[in-house]
């Protein structure tokens, strides 16, 4: 079908905009309506399904985007880092919690035991640690491979460089999964002296105005002196005016998420200026899974094992029954203006990890989790300061 190789070749192309190059040109609202429309026409015709393999595969069944080999080295998941199932109504939510029990073969009346937890509008990242030191840390990439991030992620605030001991992890190996977020206040804080360094720079350099978009004109009497200026640092003494305007032509980022993307990304990231942090270090990480050898029943007994080791958690409150998960949702929607950092949502799991295995997989995401999402007016909210306790 036409359409359909429409859909995915737009598809294809928001995901590497919003994956690889941090730079979107669509809501989050409308990329969903846009996979919303594509499942539905692969529900009507199964065999869409066959037209869109392989690694640069942009059906429903893929995840994020093919990771970039030019700049990072890719490596493989030891288990896939799959994507979320999405709900937009209280109407799939009982679906989903209707479709599990079906799945568990068991009563329709009986209520499950799920952890609800903010969705944080961030970066995922896999860190892999051995004999409780720091190895790699991976981003999503497809789900099967993803870009080593180790040399910046060391810098980002919240990600451990060694462990701390925990009763409860003895695995000489472990994964911990989590998320990448830029505070509201300090990402507005950056915007602010973007758009100050900017208009200055402007002012100072009207002929230079608007360079991220133009190409720049060359004539007798004009050298391109900042050709490349965001690839590569000016050359001079260290008194130069040159090297100001190259901290000067930054993009300004248009959201947190995708200057949490784009900062981690970044490969020739500046000195920090005297009396500053780093960038890198003005990113949080908050840890929501383990992967190790361990006998862990459920998703709370993890949460503590996690901060036994030392992360900040995104610490899951306890829901009995579908009636509390959407008590909980409500509760955190009309608490988004209080809120830390960008948060598009509420994930909700079930508890139990053994039910977990039974439940399984799909191609692209977990059947023992969903990602109930708020409207696109309400998607812009701020977490605060992540509990131990798991109080919002």
């Amino acid at each position: 079908m036409a359409r359909y190789g429409e859909l995915v070749a737009q598809i294809r192309d928001h995901n590497h905009r919003y994956f690889i190059e941090s730079k979107p040109t669509i809501s989050d609202a409308e990329y969903d309506q846009l996979k919303l429309e594509q499942q539905r026409l692969e529900k009507q015709h199964p065999e869409l399904r066959a037209l869109d393999v392989g690694p640069r595969g942009a059906g429903s069944g893929s995840v994020g985007a093919p990771p970039e080999r030019r700049q990072f080295e890719v490596v493989p998941h030891n288990t896939p880092m799959l994507s979320l199932g999405n709900a937009f109504s209280e109407r799939e939510v009982r679906d989903f919690d209707q479709r599990l029990k079906r799945f568990l073969a068991l009563d329709e009346s009986m209520g499950l035991r799920y952890t609800a937890e903010p969705k944080i509008d961030g970066v995922s990242l896999a860190l892999h640690y051995e004999n409780g030191t720091l190895q790699r840390a991976l981003t999503r990439g497809d789900g099967q491979e993803g870009e080593d991030v180790t040399r910046n992620a060391r810098l980002i605030d919240g990600i451990l460089l060694s462990l701390e001991r925990a009763d409860q992890v003895t695995s000489r190996r472990l994964e911990v999964r989590g998320e990448i977020y830029f505070p509201i206040a300090d990402f507005e804080a950056l915007q602010r002296r973007q758009r100050a360094e900017a208009s200055e720079n402007s002012a100072d350099n009207p002929e230079e105005e608007n360079t991220d978009n133009k190409p720049e004109k060359k004539n007798a009497d004009s050298k391109t002196e900042k050709e490349n200026v965001d690839d590569k640092p000016e050359k001079g003494n260290v008194d130069d005016k040159p090297k100001e305007k190259t901290r000067k032509s930054e993009k300004i980022f248009v959201n947190a998420r995708n200057a949490a993307s784009g900062m981690l990304r970044r490969l020739d990231h500046p000195p920090a200026r005297a009396g500053e942090r780093h960038a890198l270090s003005q990113l949080k990480f908050c840890a929501f899974e383990l992967l190790a050898d361990v006998e862990l029943r459920s998703r709370h007994a993890a949460s503590q094992a996690l901060e036994q080791l030392g992360f900040h958690v995104n610490r899951a409150q306890l829901c009995d029954g579908v009636d509390a998960l959407l008590t909980y949702y409500a509760r955190l929607a009309l608490e988004r203006g209080e809120l830390e950092c960008e948060v598009d949502g509420v994930v909700y799991k079930i508890d139990d990890l053994a039910m977990c295995e039974r439940l399984g997989s799909t191609s692209h995401a977990p059947r023992w989790a969903i990602a109930h999402k708020f409207p696109e007016a309400e998607t812009v909210t701020r977490l605060r300061q992540v509990s131990a306790s798991g109080n919002l």
